[in-house]
């Protein structure tokens, strides 16, 4: 991806930015966004993903060729918990999140000054990546995209420093390792990284050839080394996981509304200045980049976001954020500046609090015990956000005996963790998917009560995680399969109705 360096912005003074240089540019904006990340971030287990990676760098869960194990950062994780043995498992691994957060905005930040020379180019791509929805909210808990877009933005950086005289074998081998561990991070970062990585010298490509199958080990290393996936208990990193993911989160019928939530999503992590702003980069011929390889990319990559799952758009959309801030390297007043950081926190707080008093609170998505996905989806402000370790100890104190939980996966998640960790209840199992694998057969409920009379022949209780009806088919359950169940907790154990009592 080319920027074209050109003249100074009007009101663009030789600030000490540009006297300092990228470096110490950038680092100051990794400190400021370090305090914001670390001191808006979550400081117990929360739902699914978050979970369910925290596990995986509990127990080292690489290499995979599942491109949702996410090998390359169990990886990076497994390491840092080494390093900050003291805090819970899964503090020390939001904090990791928001590390990798601030250093993907002081690389862009460095980038932005080094590609274009201007000062007011590399606070502004500091200041509207800072608080982008996507970036700041995957920076404040456990999740892989704050780590896949520093491994972005490292590439983006090395491959400004070549074109401002970098020189060596050194820069390309950089870049190489850092794309492929980007790859291991998060497949998509593929369309943002290659550009970069092409538009190096001819001469360079075997070594960067190179340099990606190494930092990409943590995927292909899988075709050698079998793992056994530490919540599910299954083998589940064979290639035939990629068909899997593609048939569950990819739907081509999608694209047409898919295009707009993207755009809506887009737009609200821009915000107005934000957009405004790349609206005038790309208008401006001297903001134009040299290749059309860029915008083909980002392009490929929006359509490829219409067509995905809408449930992990809210970060997602982050891929065309960063991708397009590091492109277009967009100019702000420093008035400008302040007023968008300020418009974006506000909005963060106004959009669930309205969805919340209208009665939207639910956001018409999947629900979990106390969690509002008004505030969990649209606030990047998780420090409050108890409610996922509350929900998990309570059900597992409240727990039969040797029972059985089972679950779906965006609460089995955080019930594994929590139980692990913690050493709570190790007589209760729980089947973390359970309740994912019924969902994916033809009748689901006759599934659960399959499930359910097998653990009843072997005179293991059985509790379900919780009492969402779509996904638990309790409906269905009580009126076909003459199911009844008694409170427990946030879930509900099951009681038998004989039949001559229905």
């Amino acid at each position: 991806m080319d920027d074209v360096a050109e003249g100074p912005t009007t009101g663009d003074r030789l600030g000490s930015a540009e006297r300092c240089g990228p470096g110490r540019t950038g680092l100051r904006w990794f400190a400021g966004a370090l305090v914001l990340y670390a001191s808006t971030a979550a400081i117990g287990p929360m739902w699914a993903d978050s979970s369910k990676l925290a596990i995986y760098a509990l127990h080292a869960y690489y290499p995979s060729l599942n491109p949702g194990d996410h090998a390359g950062w169990t990886v990076l994780a497994h390491g840092w918990l080494a390093l900050i043995p003291w805090l819970s498992p899964w503090h020390s691994l939001h904090l990791f999140s928001a590390l990798c957060g601030a250093i993907a905005v002081g690389l862009a930040s460095a980038t932005a000054l080094e590609k274009t020379g201007r000062p007011a180019a590399a606070r502004a791509t500091g200041a509207m990546l800072l608080v982008a929805l996507p970036v700041w909210w995957a920076s404040t808990l456990t999740e892989t995209y704050a780590m896949a877009w520093a491994l972005v933005c490292a590439v983006a950086f090395l491959s400004a420093r070549r074109r401002s005289g970098g020189s060596g074998i050194a820069i390309s081998v950089m870049m190489g390792v850092a794309g492929g561990l980007a790859a291991a991070v998060h497949s998509f970062t593929i369309l943002l990284t290659f550009p970069y990585l092409a538009s190096e010298r001819k001469a360079h490509w075997p070594i960067i050839a190179l340099a990606l199958l190494g930092g990409a080990a943590p995927i292909w290393a899988a075709a050698f080394v079998s793992v056994i996936d530490p919540l599910t208990g299954y083998q589940a990193s064979g290639t035939s996981t990629w068909s899997w993911h593609l048939a569950s989160f990819v739907e081509i019928r999608r694209v047409a509304m898919g295009l707009v939530t993207v755009s809506a999503l887009v737009g609200l992590a821009l915000g107005p200045l934000g957009a405004a702003a790349i609206y005038r980069s790309m208008r401006s011929a001297s903001g134009r980049p040299r290749s059309l390889i860029s915008l083909v990319c980002l392009i490929l990559l929006a359509g490829g976001l219409a067509s995905y799952a809408p449930f992990r758009l809210h970060l997602m959309c982050g891929m065309l954020i960063v991708g397009g801030i590091l492109l277009f390297a967009p100019d702000l007043t420093p008035r400008q500046r302040t007023a968008h950081v300020a418009i974006q926190s506000i909005l963060y707080l106004a959009i669930p609090f309205g969805m919340t008093a209208t009665g939207h609170g639910g956001a018409g998505v999947r629900e979990l015990p106390g969690r509002i996905n008004a505030w969990y989806f649209f606030s990047p402000i998780k420090i409050w956000d108890t409610g996922p370790a509350g929900y998990a100890q309570e059900l597992l104190k409240m727990a039969p005996a040797r029972a059985v939980i089972l679950a779906d996966f965006n609460a089995g998640a955080v019930l594994k963790l929590v139980q692990e960790d913690g050493h709570l209840r190790p007589d209760v199992t729980i089947s973390a998917t359970a309740i994912d694998d019924a969902l994916a057969s033809a009748d689901p409920a006759s599934r659960i009560a399959s499930e359910i009379a097998r653990m009843e022949a072997l005179g293991t209780p059985v509790v379900l995680a919780d009492t969402w009806d779509p996904y638990y088919r309790l409906s269905e359950l009580r009126q076909r399969h003459g199911l009844e169940f008694d409170s427990c907790g946030p879930g509900l154990a099951l009681r038998r109705v004989p039949p001559d009592h229905r």
